[in-house]
């Protein structure tokens, strides 16, 4: 874990898992030797796009998760996307309104992108948390975005890197 600088952050990190959340198909778990854990979850490349998350009940992954300390946390998921057309996800938390997570960095391999708001001009989500314990859901928008694992820190400053912890 490291913030701003290299430094070690300040505040709170969890880190959860993607292959440790409730799955609804055709939401899956998959095999990669580069994932955190050796895993990752995914809507295979070929589902119809879901531009309602409240029309569908499909490719669903539902995280649960304690927070031991109160606060504003901002969320981050470690993903592949490899296109502009595989880029997106509907998120909620603790059955809030859901967010479109559209505009995920690009790339063939793992890296960390913090949740933001595609209808707000890609505005970084915060998440203000009792301690206790949480939901987290993530919906699939377009298919073939692959999440291995998710962090929420209470730091502004922080984002994670490698594998997280």
């Amino acid at each position: 874990m490291s913030g701003a600088g290299g430094q070690p952050p300040v505040g709170v990190v969890i880190y959860v898992e993607g292959e440790s959340a409730s799955l609804v198909d055709p939401m899956a778990s998959g095999d990669a030797a580069d994932a955190s854990g050796g895993k990752y979850i995914a809507v295979p490349a070929g589902a119809a796009k879901v531009d309602d998350p409240t029309m569908s009940t499909m490719g669903i992954a539902t995280f649960t998760f304690n927070v031991t300390t109160a606060g504003n946390y901002g969320a981050f998921g470690r993903i592949i996307a490899t296109s502009t057309s595989t880029d997106s996800f509907w998120v909620k938390m603790d059955g809030g309104d859901w967010v479109q997570w559209n505009n995920i960095t690009n790339s063939p391999t793992w890296v960390w992108d913090d949740v933001h708001d595609t209808g707000q001009a890609d505005a970084v989500v915060h998440y203000q948390l009792s301690a206790g314990m949480h939901t987290f859901v993530i919906a699939y928008r377009e298919a073939g975005a692959q999440i291995d694992k998710l962090a929420f820190a209470t730091d502004p400053a922080f984002v994670p890197t490698g594998m997280g912890q």
